[in-house]
């Protein structure tokens, strides 16, 4: 049955502003832009009518805020709102760039403190909002230092907020030339490939990260993603259960696991997830309907009563 929605920024799949957060942490992450568009997938599941491969990933409406990280590094991850990464020691990032090829280090010891006051610069710009600013001052920075992994990661992120997935993807691919076991950056480049529908490339990239960061819960969040939208929900269900036992405080995958046990006829793992989801992310409007359509099918109307009245008030439809 279809309700109307009102339509709010929705958080993505996991991702880190800084590859590996090696210098600095994580500064920008997409956490949620995963599947951007998404169906009723709850409301399929409980009236019997869900298909095998959903449309579109359902995503939990979150507040506009949490697409960027601060140095100390959380995610794009911290889970600033569902869907972070978690970021890495800042020397990760150091290591990889220092030893990305740079001809000339004497010329580039004068040229690097204007690089990273530009490189600060874009980042300000894009935590303002201002996009097109910081695509122009992020592509400055890559035009001086072509190995500059920050830089390439965030104007990844940039892209990724104006539509431009094939940009974004250009510069993740052109980052991995340089340091092709990053984690960060194939969690961030299997999270963009599984937004575009290119489930097999995005696997691969995120089975490398798990291979080489078994215990990543953005790693795992974004794998548990990409399963889902491929209808294989019980090997999603998995990886998402793993990736909330790695990271508790992390309301999206907590909500993606109860989306995920729903689609499965798991009906008190769900709302297990989904209250835990709610606890840690109040504003999410989508796991407070799905917890309605649950307790529907509980047969307990007083409580779905309840969840369908909170989304209401977040401005979901029930």
């Amino acid at each position: 049955m279809s309700r109307k929605r009102n339509r709010r920024r929705r958080p993505a799949p996991s991702r880190s502003n800084e590859p590996d957060g090696r210098d600095g942490g994580p500064e920008e992450t997409r956490e949620a832009t995963l599947f951007d568009a998404a169906p009723e997938s709850s409301e399929a599941s409980a009236s019997g009518t869900s298909s095998s491969v959903p449309e579109a990933l359902p995503e939990p409406d979150a507040p506009d805020v949490a697409e960027s990280v601060s140095d100390a590094g959380e995610r794009e991850t911290g889970d600033a709102g569902p869907e972070s990464g978690i970021a890495g020691d800042s020397d990760d990032v150091e290591a990889a760039e220092a030893g990305a090829g740079r001809a000339q280090p004497e010329a580039e010891s004068a040229e690097q403190p204007a690089v990273e006051r530009l490189y600060r610069e874009a980042r300000e710009q894009a935590d303002a909002g201002h996009l097109s600013r910081a695509i122009e001052a992020y592509l400055e920075v890559i035009r001086r230092e072509p190995g500059h992994l920050r830089a390439r990661n965030n104007l990844a992120l940039a892209f990724e907020r104006t539509g431009r997935s094939e940009a974004a993807l250009e510069q993740y691919r052109a980052a991995l030339e340089r340091d092709p076991e990053n984690v960060r950056l194939l969690s961030n480049a299997g999270a963009l490939l599984g937004s575009m529908g290119r489930f097999a490339e995005a696997e691969s990239e995120l089975r490398t990260a798990q291979r080489l960061e078994p215990d990543s819960a953005d790693v795992m969040q974004n794998l548990g993603l990409v399963q889902y939208r491929k209808g294989l929900y019980p090997a999603a269900a998995e990886s998402l259960r793993r990736a909330a036992e790695l990271d508790p405080g992390s309301a999206s995958a907590f909500y993606y696991l109860g989306e995920a046990a729903n689609r499965l006829g798991r009906t008190d793992e769900a709302v297990e997830a989904l209250e835990r989801a709610v606890e840690l992310q109040p504003e999410n409007g989508r796991a407070w309907r799905t917890l309605g359509i649950l307790f529907d099918r509980l047969r307990d109307p007083e409580r779905a009563a309840q969840m369908y009245r909170k989304a209401r008030e977040l401005g979901t439809g029930a």
